[in-house]
Formats: structure tokens, C-alpha cells, sequence
């Protein structure tokens, strides 16, 4: 059974701004290939068809296209009927058959993604989801401008309309609409992106926000055919169909080569790429022309393709290129590293055999060895067709060449002279030995390949790295001289590779003569930066063969992670030699703490996160009474001199501008504005009335942590209070006397706490005193009241002397007072009373009257 591996890709450096470049893997070196009426396997390795799908998927000479899709089935459309076939890869049996589309015949193409892939319709300007045998059929996605070509890059189909836009799909939906600038000749994959290049060779990335320019590819005009996505590669390629010119570009470094063909009648078509190999179809031939990135030149005349004039399908598969025509029995192959031969898929009724034999179709290929092979050959059939007697081969050792094909065709077998190396005691030209050995039963017919010594041929090395090149000419027998070319290569994978030697592959020479190989050491270099180290190193060793010094430089910036490369000596797109050391440098991951105390916690941060650390200030002790400013460090946690690594936080404790205050309710006023001041903070002492003599009765700051400096504002009452009485005046009559303290009376009533006149106290009101003693004083001989009136007010009575302002009561707005009165009766006698609480009814008019004096605590 048939083993298949899926095609993967891997990351690399990312070359240039906002291009990223990507890398093909091998799979098993076999191809899926349309032949005959069917589809069959071709091992790689063989060069034989091992397996075939047992359906007849054509009649006559209808063409067949495929596909394989990432989950190993098969896609097979008969482009003339327009029918779907869907074929598991792995047994070759028949999943499922469509009637198809027959209006549709001829513009259908199954295309693979990396997930998937799409049936894409340009007849209905469809692209249809392919789903899971069983599955529900997907909706199809309609591009309404129409479908003009179509690549898969990842995992999205890029669908080139008729105007001028590319419509990526998606999951089976139509995500995004790129706007090209200018008329596009088609639509290509390069690094597996997809690329858009327009008449004047201009060459667009169109998988990036907007198209992204990555370089021009040195040709133009509008019969422009790009490369095949069936073999995309690392290069945009794009073939001129009237003047033989292709142009080649390299998207991670905007380097180009154009190369001419030497054509003459000639219908090229879509290039495919493999490696550094670039193969351009020409379907007059029909032939294939070969390129050589490294070397930058073309074969001087094609390789044949087995089969008749027309169309023939070219694709990459197993790391192997393959021109097959379907109805002709063999199929050229390329191998990786240039050489060609055919495979050949065996015979088949509607099938021809345009070659009739195995080996190289022609041309100036590479030797599959190096050996060379003679002028001197007898034609030879297709192997597996000698069925006569059974005759011996004979024991030819020691006899020229020539007589011994004449004896071994004399037996009626095939004879193939093979030039071999020398063998002690024979000659030139003497055979060596034979295959079939002899002594052999051989059927007539079969071929008998002889050995002989022959001249020293250069062995081919083109395309061979250097060194290894030397070591193949030296096992030859002969010497070895290098030289390097000074132009650069465009990519890494051409650097040291022999690009031309001297004499030629092939050549006849004397043994110990000298061969003379060019290779060329020089490259851009790519942009390195944001890279980590060691993809960067490993992009310099592995694939540049420079040596990598990696210096670890400053701490990451924010956005930037550890071991991210910043900077790179030699810089990107300098032209370097093999063997260069480049310095990239690279955002460290450790670093020494620093000492920071005694110094300022903004600048200390400012210094830790240079260091790349992460600052973790907190405040400390007050700065007052240290010496020190407010805000500076003095103790870090990791201690100077520690390696820590870098985002871990540095913890710096710095001296606070801030103090603890307490509270001072009920504290004497001296002693408390000592204690503020001797804090940092600056005392405000306020002086209100209260029932309390220099004791702080209240603050504006209360207890907590303020800045040094801050006014701290402290209430009391710097004024002596005194404790007033009120009792009765004489003996004879009711008047009242305010008296100091009590007076021992029986009858004294205590007022409250105010204070003495004459004290200032803000908002006291001070209280006047009335006396008379004429005789006829509101009734009585004697008499005595207290007002606010003032000693020249009219409602003062006769006969009552002013006696001054003996003291001082509150305003009633001030909290925890009551008020005081004097309340008198009315009408004649009048007497007075002092009094505090509320007033009593009969001392209120109309019956009498009263006056609020004042208040008191």
C-alpha cells in the first residue's frame, strides 16, 4: 500500500518589514498523476507506477486533472465532462462519483489549502467548499466580479476578480476584499504568500492589511504568466511568452534575477519552482526548460517530455518535479538537485510510448552518475519484453568492449557498454565485467550491460556544495581548485553551491589534472531584529554558514520580551561573506541591582527601570528629625549588587514627607502646640469660647498621617470663666442680683459659666446694670435690673442709673448654652427677676414681659 506523509511548513526569519518567509518539508518522493483513463501512484524512488485507482475516469483522450487534499483523498476532474471523482489515496479505491457539471466542462479546478479544499467553478464564478464524504454540502461562496485565477497560500483560497480586487475565502466564507492600485496580469504564491503582480512587473503581498510591495521582478507586459501554485516555491516567477525572458524574485530580500530562453516557436507556460530550480514548460515541444537560481543561467536548449505537442501537466510532488503528458506511457522527473530521468508507468492500451525506452529523454541534463555514457550503444527496447531461449553470458573480462558487444549480440542479447574506472591490469577499453555476471541464464532478448575502463570524466558537481564537490573530483583521481565569484547569491540555500566548473560535466581529462569550481560566498543579510537569539543564531549558522555572537545588551523596553535581538552588526541587506561573524544583540534577562540609597525615589526608579526591574516604592518613617529629604531611600530590597532577573521588583523604602498626628482634644494648649510643632507640622491655635480655660477642645486635623509642614489647627478658650448666681436683692422687695460664684443663699439660682467683662471675648455680649434708690422706682423704694439697652436708651425708666457692665454672657448661637432672662410683671410695682430656662407664663405679655440677656454654659 501507498504511505503518504501531509505536506507541513515550518516558521523562519522574518526578512524585510511585515514579510514573513516560511519553509516546505519533504513528503515521501512519490506523485498522484493522471494516466491513461485513470489515476495512478508513482514511486519516486523506482521510478515505477505501484498502484492505480480501478475506475475508468476518462474514454478517448479526455483530460483528467486531480488534486490531493490534506485529509489523503484524491480529487479527479474530467475537465472535458466536467465529472467529479473523489479517490482514497491510500487504498486507491473510489470514495465517491458526481455526474458533474457538463455546462461547467473545462473551467472547473480542484484546489487544496492546508486544511481543506475548494472546487473552484469560474463558469458559475463559484468556489465551493469540498466537505466530508456523508457530510452536508457546503453553501458555495460567490465571487460576484467574477473569477479571473485562483492560489491557495495556508489556509485560504485568494481568488483574483475581473476588477482589480483579490477576495480571500475562509472556512467556506468570503472574509476580506483587497483594492489592487493597478491593473494585475495574475495572482501567484511565493513563500506561501500569495502574490499579485501587475504589468509593470511591480510584485504585491496581498495577505497583509493593505497590498505590501515586496520588489519587481524584472519583467513586464501583459503576456506575463506567473508561477503554478501546483509547484510554488520560495521565488515569484513570472515568464514573458513573447520574448522567453523570466524574471525571478526573491520576496525576503527584494533581490531579482532575469534569465533568456533561447526560444524559437515556442508556448510557455506557468513556471514551477523547486529549491533553487526553476522548470518553464513549453507545451510546442513538448520540452521543459531548466533554470539554476544559483548559478543564474538556463540550460541552452530544453528537456523533452515524453509524449506529443500540447498541453502536458507539470507539479511538484515528493520533492520531485514531474512533466507528464497522460496519454504517453513515461513521465519526466526531476530530482531535487536537477538531474532528470523517466518514469515509467507501464503499458496501457489507450496509452503511447513516445520514448520506447528508459533513461534521460535528452538534452544536456545532468548524469545521474559519473560515469559517461559512450557514443558506441545498441538501441534498446523496453526492459521485461525478452521471453525467447535461455542462452549463457559468456566470460568477456579482458576483451575490448566492442568485440565483446558483437559476441553478446551474436547470442541474440542486448548489449550496453558502460565506461567504468580503472581496474589493475587491463587497459582502456577492456571490460571489467558484466550484469548479468557471466555464466548467467539469460532469455535472448534480455540486455547485458558490459563494463569497461574508460577515459576519467569530471564528475558533475554543479549545484553541490563546494567542499563536497572537491571531495567527489579528488575520489575521481583528480585535483581540486576553487574560486569564489564575487557576485551574491539571492537566497541562503545557493551559498557554496558550484555554479560552474571547469572542464564541464562529463569531460574526457587526464587522470590527476585539475578542475576548477566557482561557487559563490556573499549574501544580504536579513533583518534580524525582533527575532529571538536563537532563531537568529540558528538562521547565521545553519543556513547562512556565518558564525553567530550574541552579546547581551540592554533590558527589554516595554512591548520587547528576554532574548529578543535588537540590533545586528553587520546590519540587514549588507552584502557578507560565508564565514563572517555577525553580533546581534539581544534584550537581556538579568541584572546587577544598583545601590540607590541617599538618593531621590523618582530618580531611583527612574535607575531600576533601566536595569530592567520593576520599581516598587513605599513610603517609609518620616523624614523629620533624619537629616535627610522627604522621599529618599534609605533601605532596597534585593541589596546592591544582587543579579536578579529582569521585571522581578526592586522594593525601594524611602523616607516619608508625611508625619503621624495625634489627637489633642482635652490636652493643655501650650503643651499641645509644642508637640505639633516639634512633628514637622506648624501649630494654629484658635481661640473660641468655651466653657474651658486653654484646654484644646477640638481639632480641624484629626488624628492620622499629614504632610510635613501642614497646619495643624487646634481650638480652645484662652479666657477665665466664672460661674454667675442669681438671688435676691434686699429684703423687702423681689429684685435679683447676678452675683460670682455662690453666694450661700437659700434662694440663689445658679446661671451657668461665662465670663468676667471686660475679657474681649469675641461674640460676648455684655449686659448692663440699672440701680435705682430715689424712692419711687417702679413701685418700690429701691430697685435693680439687668438689660442689653443701652444707658442712654429711651425705655430706660427714670430714676435708674447706669452702674456699668459687670459681665459678659454668650451669643446663643454658641453650641451647649441656655439662654438668661430678665423677666418682670406688669403693670405697678414692677420688680424684676433673673432667671434662666424658659419663660414662665405669667412673666409674658400682656400680662408682663421679658428680654433674653444673653447665654451661658
Amino acid at each position: 500500500m501507498v504511505t503518504m506523509a501531509l505536506l507541513a511548513s515550518v516558521l523562519v526569519a522574518a526578512v524585510g518589514v511585515g514579510y514573513t518567509a516560511s519553509r516546505p518539508l519533504l513528503d515521501d518522493g512519490s506523485a498522484f498523476l493522471a494516466k491513461g483513463h485513470t489515476v495512478v501512484h508513482v514511486n519516486g524512488e523506482t521510478s515505477k507506477a505501484d498502484a492505480q485507482v480501478a475506475l475508468q475516469l476518462a474514454t478517448g483522450q479526455e483530460e483528467l486533472q486531480l488534486v490531493r487534499l490534506p485529509d489523503g483523498r484524491l480529487v479527479v476532474v474530467n475537465k472535458t465532462t466536467g465529472a467529479l471523482s473523489y479517490v482514497d489515496s491510500a487504498t486507491m479505491s473510489p470514495v465517491a462519483t458526481t455526474a458533474g457539471r457538463a455546462t461547467s466542462a473545462g473551467t472547473i479546478e480542484p484546489v487544496a489549502t492546508a486544511s481543506g479544499g475548494y472546487l473552484v467553478d469560474s463558469e458559475r464564478d463559484t468556489v465551493e467548499p469540498i466537505t466530508v464524504p456523508g457530510q452536508p454540502a457546503a453553501p458555495p461562496v460567490r465571487i460576484a466580479e467574477g473569477i479571473a485565477a485562483v492560489v491557495p497560500a495556508e489556509d485560504s483560497l485568494w481568488v483574483l476578480t475581473s476588477r482589480l480586487e483579490v477576495v480571500e475565502v475562509r472556512r467556506g466564507h468570503a472574509v476580506r476584499t483587497i483594492r489592487l492600485g493597478a491593473p494585475p496580469v495574475g495572482i501567484t504564491v511565493a513563500d506561501a504568500h500569495p502574490v499579485v503582480v501587475d504589468r509593470a512587473g511591480a510584485a504585491y503581498a496581498v495577505d497583509a492589511d493593505q497590498p505590501l510591495k515586496v520588489g519587481d521582478v524584472g519583467v513586464s507586459g501583459d503576456d506575463l504568466v506567473l508561477g503554478s501554485w501546483r509547484g510554488a516555491g520560495r521565488y515569484v516567477v513570472a515568464v514573458s511568452r513573447g520574448t522567453g525572458r523570466v524574471g525571478v524574485l526573491d520576496p525576503r530580500t527584494g533581490h531579482r534575477l532575469v534569465v533568456t530562453l533561447a526560444i524559437k516557436r515556442a508556448e510557455l507556460g506557468a513556471p514551477v519552482v523547486l529549491g533553487n530550480w526553476i522548470y518553464v514548460p513549453d507545451y510546442a515541444g513538448p520540452s521543459l526548460w531548466r533554470i539554476n537560481v544559483s548559478s543564474g543561467a538556463a540550460d541552452g536548449r530544453p528537456l523533452d517530455v515524453p509524449g506529443q505537442p500540447g498541453r502536458f501537466d507539470l507539479v511538484v510532488s515528493g520533492h520531485r518535479v514531474w512533466a507528464n503528458s497522460q496519454y504517453d506511457r513515461r513521465v519526466l522527473v526531476m530530482d531535487a538537485d536537477g538531474h532528470d530521468h523517466l518514469a515509467d508507468t507501464g503499458p496501457r492500451a489507450e496509452v503511447g510510448d513516445s520514448e520506447g525506452r528508459t533513461g534521460p529523454p535528452g538534452g544536456d541534463a545532468p548524469p545521474q552518475d559519473d560515469e559517461a555514457r559512450p557514443t558506441e550503444s545498441t538501441p534498446e527496447g523496453p526492459p521485461g519484453e525478452a521471453t525467447g531461449p535461455l542462452v549463457t553470458v559468456p566470460a568477456l573480462r579482458g576483451r575490448p568492449y566492442q568485440q565483446a558487444c558483437a559476441e553478446i549480440q551474436r547470442l541474440r542479447l542486448r548489449c550496453r557498454p558502460v565506461a567504468a574506472g580503472d581496474q589493475a591490469g587491463l587497459g582502456a577499453g577492456d571490460v571489467i565485467g558484466t550484469d548479468p555476471r557471466a555464466g548467467a541464464r539469460v532469455p535472448t532478448g534480455s540486455r547485458v550491460i558490459v563494463r569497461y575502463v574508460g577515459p576519467v570524466r569530471t564528475p558533475s558537481v554543479i549545484g553541490v556544495p563546494y567542499q563536497e564537490a572537491c571531495r567527489r573530483i579528488r575520489a575521481a583521481g583528480l585535483r581540486c581548485v576553487t574560486r569564489a565569484e564575487p557576485d551574491p547569491v539571492l537566497a541562503p540555500e545557493q551559498l557554496g553551491l558550484v555554479s560552474t566548473q571547469d572542464p564541464a560535466p562529463s569531460s574526457s581529462i587526464d587522470k590527476g589534472a585539475t578542475v576548477s569550481l566557482s561557487y559563490r560566498n556573499s549574501i544580504a543579510l536579513p533583518n534580524l531584529v525582533d527575532q529571538t537569539r536563537g532563531a537568529a543564531c540558528d538562521a547565521i549558522e545553519n543556513d547562512y554558514r556565518m558564525r553567530c555572537r550574541a552579546v547581551a545588551g540592554s533590558p527589554p523596553p516595554a512591548g520587547k520580551q528576554v532574548g529578543q535581538v535588537y540590533g545586528q552588526d553587520p546590519p540587514a541587506q549588507r552584502i557578507t561573506q560565508m564565514g563572517t561573524t555577525v553580533t546581534v544583540t539581544f534584550y537581556r534577562g538579568d541584572s546587577a541591582v544598583g545601590s540607590y540609597a541617599g538618593t531621590d525615589v523618582d530618580s531611583a526608579c527612574a535607575a531600576v527601570q533601566a536595569e530592567g526591574f520593576a520599581c516598587d516604592p513605599r513610603e517609609g518613617t518620616t523624614a523629620w528629625g533624619t537629616g535627610q529629604a522627604c522621599r529618599t531611600v534609605y533601605e532596597q530590597t534585593p541589596a546592591a549588587g544582587t543579579r536578579n532577573s529582569v521585571g522581578s521588583a526592586v522594593t525601594l523604602t524611602f523616607r516619608s514627607c508625611a508625619q503621624d498626628l495625634p489627637a489633642y482634644v482635652g490636652a493643655e494648649i501650650n503643651a499641645a502646640c509644642v508637640d505639633i510643632n516639634a512633628r514637622g507640622f506648624r501649630c494654629n491655635p484658635v481661640a473660641n469660647p468655651y466653657p474651658s480655660t486653654n484646654v484644646v477642645v477640638a481639632q480641624d486635623q484629626p488624628a492620622g498621617r499629614y504632610p510635613l509642614g501642614s497646619a495643624i489647627t487646634v481650638h480652645y478658650s484662652p479666657w477665665p470663666v466664672v460661674e454667675y448666681w442669681s438671688q435676691v436683692w434686699g429684703n423687702s422687695w423681689q429684685a435679683n442680683e447676678i452675683v460670682v460664684g455662690n453666694p450661700g443663699h437659700a434662694a440663689a439660682i445658679r446661671l451657668g459659666l461665662g465670663y468676667r467683662a471686660g475679657e474681649g471675648v469675641p461674640g460676648g455680649l455684655a449686659v448692663n446694670q440699672f440701680l435705682c434708690t430715689n424712692g419711687d422706682c417702679r413701685g418700690y423704694a429701691q430697685n435693680m435690673f439687668y438689660t442689653r439697652m443701652a444707658p442712654d436708651h429711651p425705655n430706660i425708666p427714670d430714676g435708674f442709673v447706669y452702674q456699668g457692665q459687670p459681665l459678659t454672657l454668650l451669643d446663643c448661637a454658641t453650641p451647649n448654652t441656655r439662654p438668661v432672662w430678665r423677666a418682670w410683671p406688669a403693670g405697678s410695682p414692677r420688680f424684676y427677676r433673673v432667671g434662666v430656662g424658659p419663660v414662665s407664663a405669667e412673666w409674658q405679655a400682656p400680662n408682663g414681659g421679658h428680654e433674653i440677656l444673653g447665654c451661658v454654659w
